[in-house]
């Protein structure tokens, strides 16, 4: 097999990356962090406490968590959700996120 044959099949295999997909990958985390700095920066002088990027990005995962367990009616994802916004088992919080989920599942099967 030639060296070029070979080269164009590094991409399908899995964890190598083409140059192309490097490049994305490294622009893609140049812009996250830009983002970050910009946002960190914004709340500098103000007020407000400063943003921390972590957080909201946590947050926005779990959003994005509750919304999928939501959509494919999966409550195991769910219970995943509530787990990671720290609300232990057997607690009010999670019995009562818990209680809704059990009651918005039954409504939409009507």
């Amino acid at each position: 097999m030639n060296v070029l044959r070979q080269l164009s099949l590094l991409h399908r295999i899995p964890g190598v990356r083409s140059d192309q997909e490097s490049i994305m990958a490294d622009r893609k985390d140049t812009e996250k962090d830009i983002e970050d700095v910009w946002r960190e920066e914004g709340s500098r002088g103000s007020r407000r406490r400063k943003v921390d990027t972590t957080t909201a990005e946590q947050q926005a995962r779990i959003r994005k968590k509750m919304l999928e367990a939501i959509r494919h009616g999966d409550e195991n994802l769910f219970v995943e959700a509530i787990l990671d916004l720290g609300h232990a088992p057997g607690s009010p919080e999670y019995d009562e996120y818990l209680k809704k989920w059990r009651e918005n599942v039954r409504a939409s099967r009507r």
